[in-house]
């Protein structure tokens, strides 16, 4: 292996490795914005309410 292979692949583990941590960190907030919205789609109540608990009821 020549010394300009060894710095490209050097440089490409680098460019790599950030790319994983930037996708792992998407993922992370991803997972955080789901809880979030799991959190905020609590079962409705009252009248009509059976529409939102599942908006393909009435077909398609």
């Amino acid at each position: 292996m020549t010394e300009e292979e060894a710095k490209r692949l050097q440089w490409e583990n680098a460019y790599l490795k950030d790319r994983c941590a930037l996708l792992e960190a998407s993922v992370t907030d991803l997972d955080a914005k789901l809880c979030r919205l799991q959190q905020g789609a609590a079962p409705a109540k009252g009248p009509g309410a059976s529409w939102l608990a599942n908006p393909l009821s009435t077909g398609q």
